[in-house]
């Protein structure tokens, strides 16, 4: 029903290479949207996470960042935390692109007061404008493992295919707090996902914790090949030039290695036949 796990975390030296050029330590805030008038300009392509509220997002953009220790997004245990739009430049000086975490829907999209609805209105608008423009160029939508797809989920998967009329290929689904699921179960609720999400989204969900990086390769490179892949080829075929000089030193160092293992042992073998020789000119004298 859809593709093997180890397909999407077989990375290459020269793609993790390529991923960290991009994401390691190089996410950094640069705005916060409470309103349409506040929202910045459009620059680098823009990849936007949703999810409900407390599901892991800000926890997942630190991991990208593998900033563990220097958070990037501020990670809060109390649920509908997120009340703005957060824009995130990621790659050195922001060229990469712009990841932008949006307030998670079940508290913040809950539109129990003015601040929540002036809130769902914007974001709504912000998607719908976003990828009608061409900004927006990724949807992640963030599930947590433990429950796969609740009514909400299914309310704005709903919104994003009718109304923001986000395609396939611009929604991947994204399965979070993976460690906390046992490998049965996890297999389980993947397949009702894929099933589920199967009409609004292309590609199978990719399986992550942000809480122990686990597969946060797999995120990077999904990112960096669908939002910025010109960026991403040009860093990925440096890599590729690097690593195949690097073998080729290697390769010289080795056959130079094994060249003077040659000689040494033709030396030694030069050395061992005279003293043969000498030994048998004695005894012929003798």
């Amino acid at each position: 029903r859809y593709r093997d796990r180890a397909e999407l975390k077989s990375l290459t030296a020269a793609q993790k290479h390529a991923c960290d050029a991009i994401f390691a330590k190089h996410i950094r805030f640069a705005a916060s949207a409470r309103t349409a008038e506040s929202v910045p300009p459009p620059g680098a392509p823009e990849v936007v996470l949703c999810g409900r509220s407390n599901v892991g997002k800000s926890s997942l953009l630190n991991a990208l960042a593998q900033s563990f220790g220097d958070k990037s997004a501020r990670v809060s245990s109390k649920p509908g935390e997120t009340r703005s739009l957060n824009f995130y430049n990621v790659g050195q000086h922001g060229r990469a692109m712009r990841i932008v975490d949006a307030p998670g829907y079940g508290f913040a999209f809950a539109a129990d007061d003015a601040e929540s609805a002036a809130l769902h209105s914007m974001t709504r608008d912000f998607l719908s404008s976003g990828v009608a423009s061409g900004r927006v160029k990724l949807v992640l939508l963030i599930l947590d493992a433990r429950h796969g797809v609740k009514l909400p989920d299914a309310e704005f998967l709903r919104f994003l295919r009718a109304e923001a009329h986000v395609g396939q290929r611009r929604l991947r689904i994204v399965l979070n707090k993976c460690d906390l699921v046992p490998p049965d179960k996890l297999a389980r609720v993947a397949a009702l996902v894929r099933e589920q999400t199967h009409r609004g989204v292309r590609e199978p969900p990719l399986f992550v914790s942000s809480r122990n990086a686990q597969a946060i390769d797999d995120i990077r490179r999904e990112l960096a090949r669908t939002v910025c892949p010109s960026f991403y080829t040009r860093l990925l075929a440096g890599a590729e030039q690097r690593e195949q000089r690097d073998k080729a030193q290697a390769a010289i160092k080795v056959s130079e290695a094994e060249e003077q293992e040659r000689l040494v042992r033709l030396r030694y073998n030069q050395k061992r036949r005279r003293v043969q020789k000498q030994r048998r000119n004695d005894l012929s004298r003798k």
